[in-house]
C-alpha cells in the first residue's frame, strides 16, 4: 500500500492517505450482511421482503435517532416515533437512491403497500416535512425562525402532539426504544389487518 500526499480540505498543507489501488476496492465485497435480534440476516444491497421480522423493523427504527440523538429531552427522537408521527399527520390532512429504491420496493412487498403516485408522495412529503419541523420545535428546540432559515421549512409546526402519548408519557417527550417498538409493531399490526388493505 503506497501513502500519498494531497492538499488538505483547509488549504494549510498536505493530508496523507492511503492509496488502496482499484485492485483493493475490486476485491471488497458487494454485501452489507446485518444480523438481527430475531436471528434473521438481511444483505442491505440485495434484501428480499421476508428477511426480517417485524419485531426487527420496529427494534430497528426505536434504535435509530432523528436529529444526530439530540434533544431538549432526556431521550432522543426514535424513528419509529417519528414514523408513527408522519403517519398520523399524514392521515390528518396533509447507487445510494437505488438502495433506497430497493428497500422501498421489498418493504413494500412485505406489507402489501399500494404504489406511490404522485399525489400520494407528494402528502407523505408534506406530512415529513411537517414532522421535521413540529420535532425541531417541540423536541429539538429549534425557533419558529431557525426552522424556516436554517433547516429551511416553511411550515408552521402543529401544537398538539398527533400522535397520542402512552400512559405516562407527555406530548412530544420522547419514548424510550422499547417503548417504541411496542406502539410501534401495535400500529403496524392494526394497519396490517385494516380492512382497507
Amino acid at each position: 500500500m503506497d501513502i500519498r500526499s494531497k492538499p488538505s480540505a483547509n488549504g494549510r498543507g498536505f493530508e496523507q492517505t492511503p492509496d488502496f489501488g482499484e485492485k483493493v476496492l475490486d476485491a471488497m465485497p458487494q454485501r452489507a450482511w446485518v444480523l438481527l435480534k430475531s436471528g434473521r440476516r438481511i444483505n442491505l444491497l440485495e434484501p428480499t421482503a421476508t428477511d426480517w421480522e417485524d419485531e426487527d423493523l420496529a427494534l430497528g427504527l426505536a434504535r435509530t435517532y432523528r436529529w444526530g440523538g439530540h434533544s431538549a429531552w432526556d431521550l432522543p427522537l426514535s424513528v419509529a416515533q417519528h414514523s408513527l408521527t408522519v403517519l398520523a399527520l399524514r392521515y390528518l390532512g396533509g447507487q445510494f437512491h437505488s438502495l433506497v429504491r430497493t428497500l422501498e420496493e421489498v418493504i413494500a412487498e412485505r406489507y402489501r403497500l399500494p404504489p406511490w403516485t404522485a399525489e400520494a408522495y407528494a402528502s407523505h412529503k408534506r406530512a415529513d416535512r411537517l414532522a421535521a419541523a413540529s420535532e425541531a420545535f417541540h423536541v429539538v428546540g429549534w425557533s419558529l425562525t431557525e426552522i424556516r432559515d436554517y433547516l429551511e421549512i416553511d411550515l408552521d409546526p402543529v401544537r398538539g402532539d398527533p400522535v397520542s402519548p402512552p400512559a405516562g408519557r407527555r406530548p412530544w417527550e420522547p419514548w424510550p426504544p422499547n417503548l417504541a417498538v411496542s406502539v410501534f409493531l401495535d400500529a403496524l399490526k392494526a394497519l396490517n389487518s385494516s380492512p382497507s388493505r
